[in-house]
């Protein structure tokens, strides 16, 4: 996977991909602005019966992190005995082709005999990113896809069960990669060249 260098392109086509607009105050505080539910009806994701909210680590069980990746909030998914979650829809080019990434923690693995479950599907589009139901505790961990478009709008999806603690999500970022005769026509008159770096996982 290639990105520009200096992060030319990085218009981020996800709206409150942070988690800092909504209403935030742990349990039953969903409805994150640009976000809608998953599984989940509206009203149900608005009442205080909410699986899916935003926390500023006050409510999070602090076993994987002790707070957001950055800013003030993150989301939880606690969802139990079904998987909810949420999704965005946004505009893309057919064919075009997009960096998905995101940063993601979960408080416990799956452990039968602790009585706990998880799954967790995340999809952009008709693309499959994650669809597991075995991963362990982990903390903070970035994750970060090149998906090709099939379609004139494209829905980021992530849907998941944790019984009996939480999944956190932060910084969900989409962007365009720009197609590489754009991209050389750019560098050529910026007088950069063919500046690229590598983009890593890292955790």
């Amino acid at each position: 996977m290639f990105a520009f260098s200096g992060s030319l392109f990085a218009q981020n086509l996800i709206t409150n991909g942070g988690f800092e607009m909504g209403a935030p105050g742990g349990v039953g505080f969903g409805g994150m602005t640009g976000w809608a539910p998953v599984n989940e009806t509206t009203a149900h994701y608005n009442s205080g019966a909410a699986y899916t909210f935003l926390d500023d680590g006050s409510y999070s069980y602090q076993i994987a992190v002790s707070g957001p990746h950055s800013g003030n909030y993150m989301a939880d998914f606690g969802s139990v005995g079904m998987a909810t979650g949420i999704k965005q829809t946004i505009a893309t080019t057919t064919g075009g082709t997009y960096d998905v990434s995101f940063w993601l923690a979960n408080d416990d693995g799956a452990n039968p005999q602790k009585g706990s479950f998880t799954s967790i599907l995340v999809t952009f589009g008709s693309a499959t990113l994650i669809n597991t139901n075995t991963q362990p505790e982990f903390g903070w961990t970035f994750y970060d896809y090149l998906v090709t478009a099939s379609g004139p709008s494209s829905t980021l999806m992530f849907d998941i069960q944790q019984d009996p603690s939480y999944y956190y999500l932060d910084d969900v970022s989409v962007n365009q990669v720009p197609e590489p005769a754009s991209l050389a026509l750019l560098c050529s008159g910026l007088g950069m060249g063919a500046g690229f770096i590598r983009k890593k996982f890292r955790s």
